[in-house]
């Protein structure tokens, strides 16, 4: 925990490997957050239509996914830092949305367990 989870279009610009790669490091690099606790994963969506007829078919969703118990200003500068390497990476006229959520688990609900 926590679990980044990128959901994109296709599209043969976007480096999704080193996007995963720079979302991490930047999580990590967060208060309360332990490198070694991320899990990161992208999945690609073949069939997206996004806006009006005029804006292109593109987007980058990141979703957060992380135990309760991080203050607001924690989670608003996480997603904000997270925001900022997407755009990054899509700073070209083929992606068109980037958008980051925080979705706070109960821990009396999340289990989680590692190989020893």
């Amino acid at each position: 925990m926590p679990h980044i989870i990128v959901k994109h279009s296709l599209s043969d610009a976007l480096d999704i490997l080193s996007l995963l790669k720079d979302l991490h490091e930047t999580l990590a690099g967060h208060e309360t957050i332990k490198k070694t606790d991320i899990k990161t994963h992208a999945i690609a969506l073949q069939h997206v239509i996004v806006g009006g007829d005029d804006q292109p078919d593109t987007m980058i969703h990141i979703q957060i996914l992380m135990k309760s118990g991080r203050s607001e200003i924690l989670k608003k500068t996480i997603s904000s830092s997270l925001h900022d390497v997407a755009r990054r990476h899509a700073d070209q006229p083929s992606i068109y949305a980037v958008s980051v959520e925080i979705v706070e688990l109960d821990t009396a609900t999340y289990f989680s367990s590692y190989k020893k």
